[in-house]
C-alpha cells in the first residue's frame, strides 16, 4: 500500500509485479504483469474569507478564513491541517499586532484562521490582505 500523496500529481506511473514460488528463478524469467496508473492533479485548497469590504477608520474588524477547506483532508476536519498566513503589503498593516508579531518571529505575517484588526491602526485607503 502506498502512503497518501506519495505519487507525483499529473503523472503516469508504471508498476511491474513479478511472482514465483521458486526464489532461484532469475527475476527476468519470472512471470510479470505491468499496470499503469494516471495520477490526476491534486484538488485546490478552497480559501473563503469573510469580513467587511469597508470599515470606518476608527472601527476594528476581523477577517475570518475558518470556512476555508482542503479537499485532500478528511471530511469534518475543519481547519485542522490547514496553515494560514495573513500578509498585507501596506506599511500601515505593520501596526496590526498579529502581523507585527509574525514579522518579529520571522514567519512573515499573522497566523491562524482569523485576523483581528483594531480600529484606528489603518490609514484611509485600500488595504489588501
Amino acid at each position: 500500500r502506498l502512503p497518501s500523496l506519495s505519487l507525483i500529481s499529473d503523472s503516469l506511473q508504471r508498476f511491474r509485479v513479478t511472482a514465483t514460488f521458486d526464489p532461484t528463478v532469475p527475476v527476468e524469467k519470472r512471470p510479470a504483469a505491468e499496470y499503469e496508473v494516471t495520477v490526476g492533479p491534486y484538488p485546490e485548497t478552497r480559501a473563503v474569507i469573510e469580513g467587511p469590504v469597508r470599515s470606518p477608520i476608527s472601527c476594528g474588524f476581523s477577517l475570518d478564513a475558518s470556512r476555508s477547506s482542503d479537499p485532500m483532508l478528511p471530511p469534518g476536519s475543519g481547519t485542522e491541517g490547514l496553515t494560514f498566513l495573513w500578509t498585507c503589503p501596506s506599511e500601515a498593516c505593520a501596526r496590526i499586532p498579529q502581523i507585527a508579531a509574525g514579522a518579529a518571529d520571522g514567519s512573515g505575517g499573522a497566523s491562524g484562521p482569523v485576523l483581528s484588526v483594531p480600529g484606528g491602526l489603518l490609514t484611509i485607503g485600500v488595504h489588501q490582505f
